[in-house]
Order: C-alpha cells, then sequence, then structure tokens
C-alpha cells in the first residue's frame, strides 16, 4: 500500500529550487522494508518505479527496517527546477500526483485527494 509523506526539508512542493535545501534531501525517495526489497530484486539508492492504476513516477529506493513489509512511503510535492521551464520543471517524474486521481471519492474526513492506501507496484527502473 502507497502512502505519502513530505521531506522535511521542504513545505509541500515549495523549495525544491533552495540549493541548500537541495542538499539534505537532493532526489524524491520511496521507502521500503528491506525484506520487500529483497523479494523484489531491488537494492538501496537505485532508481525504482511506483505505479498505480493512475500512472508510474520514479524515486531512489531508501530502505528502512522499522517499516511494515506491505507500505511504500512515496515522497511527496517532487520537481526538478534544474529542468527548466521548457521541460515543466520535470514535474509528471517523481510526483505522487501522478499515481491519483482529482475524481470522487476524495478522503471522508478532509475531503482531499486519496494519497493514502493507494495499490501500487514497486519495480527496477
Amino acid at each position: 500500500l502507497l502512502t505519502s509523506a513530505k521531506p522535511a526539508s521542504f513545505c509541500h512542493s515549495a523549495y525544491r529550487n533552495i540549493s541548500s535545501l537541495r542538499k539534505r534531501d537532493p532526489e524524491p525517495v520511496v521507502k521500503l522494508n528491506p525484506k520487500t526489497a529483497i523479494e523484489l530484486g531491488l537494492a538501496q539508492g537505485e532508481w525504482v518505479f511506483i505505479e498505480t492504476e493512475k500512472g508510474r513516477i520514479r524515486q531512489k529506493l531508501l530502505l528502512d527496517d522499522g517499516l511494515d513489509p506491505r507500505i511504500a512511503i512515496v515522497s511527496y510535492g517532487w520537481w526538478f527546477p534544474e529542468k527548466g521551464a521548457s521541460e515543466l520543471y520535470g514535474w509528471a517524474e517523481s510526483n505522487v500526483n501522478i499515481l491519483t486521481s482529482a475524481e470522487p471519492p476524495y478522503e471522508p474526513a478532509i475531503g482531499s485527494l486519496a494519497l493514502r492506501g493507494l495499490h501500487c507496484k514497486v519495480y527496477r527502473a
């Protein structure tokens, strides 16, 4: 099951263009339990695809042995200022919004898009 989390260095999708913050969190990461990664034939630090029925993105794999083996935590709000306006800042490469839908049903408590509890596949990029 996919869930998303905001990197501590940024505010939502803002500030990816500030170099001191990018040094702390240079790339989008997806966290998996090491046992899950082994089952999927994946290794720490490699780029992987995360896919739902709505789309596919690419993030770097970070292993976390404290994570439930059924969960993938995807970095939220990514875009790449270095890619420039002509490439729309690479917003669709790694942004979790590609994996969701703007259509109902919405999250019942606050009415937002579903950014958690989505079925996903994770595999080598």
